[in-house]
Formats: C-alpha cells, sequence, structure tokens
C-alpha cells in the first residue's frame, strides 16, 4: 500500500506540474499579446505611445 500511495501522491505532482505550465504559457501567450496591441496603439497615437513608454 505504501508504493500505491507514493504512485498517487507522484501522479497528484505530475498533474499540478503540468496544469501550472499550462497556465505559465497561458500568461506568456497573454504578455505576448498585450505586447503587440501596445504597439498598434503606438502606431496609432505617437502622444499615448509615448505615455505607454514611460510606464514600462
Amino acid at each position: 500500500m505504501m508504493t500505491f500511495s507514493s504512485i498517487k501522491a507522484s501522479v497528484r505532482v505530475e498533474k499540478v506540474f503540468i496544469s501550472e505550465m499550462i497556465t505559465r504559457s497561458f500568461y506568456m501567450e497573454i504578455v505576448i499579446v498585450k505586447k503587440c496591441d501596445l504597439r498598434r496603439v503606438r502606431t496609432l497615437s505617437g502622444a499615448y505611445g509615448r505615455h505607454v513608454d514611460a510606464i514600462g
């Protein structure tokens, strides 16, 4: 039974790790999209673009 419970624990850890990786990659995609949007806004409005540059 000890080995079975340890296997269950490792599977649980693996699931958490996989979900964390998915969340992280999803977050990275959002960041990339936001950067692209900022670039688009920057081309549309120079003043707003400078404001964005000042922020980040």
